[in-house]
């Protein structure tokens, strides 16, 4: 089981998340309350959604022997008051310029980003008290 830990004490929502010998620490703002430790939950959403689709991306194009230089994945998250759904907002950036075919694939293997998948499909979050 793939299993991480969310470890909140007693001080101001500081929260240390944890994964066999990894951790991050996950916080708040100020403003509602936190110490701005660390990114916030949905900070951390967002990042896992940049940080999956660039590797996802990263893996392709070294396949392909394709040079584009650093890859960079800026993801925002809002609100969308229309749809009454909340909208990740996903721009790529490369260091060498890519031609029109090679946009057109690199944009169908971003969606391709097990964590874009996992976001875009309804999930099921199974809750119990031990």
């Amino acid at each position: 089981m793939n299993e991480i830990l969310a470890l909140t004490s007693k001080q101001a929502y500081k929260t240390i998340v944890t994964k066999d010998q990894h951790a991050i620490i996950v916080d708040e703002p100020v403003n509602l309350g936190g110490q701005d430790l660390g990114m916030t939950p949905k900070d951390l959403l967002a990042g896992a959604l940049a940080s999956c689709t660039s590797i996802t991306i990263r893996m392709y194009i070294d396949r392909k022997g394709w040079d584009l230089g650093d890859i960079r994945v800026r993801v925002s998250l809002e609100k969308d008051a229309e749809l009454q759904k909340d909208v990740f907002k996903r721009v790529l950036e490369f260091d060498q310029p890519l031609e029109a075919d090679m946009q057109k694939k690199v944009l169908m293997i971003a969606d391709k980003c097990p964590v874009h998948k996992m976001l875009e499909q309804s999930s099921v979050i199974a809750t119990k008290i031990i």
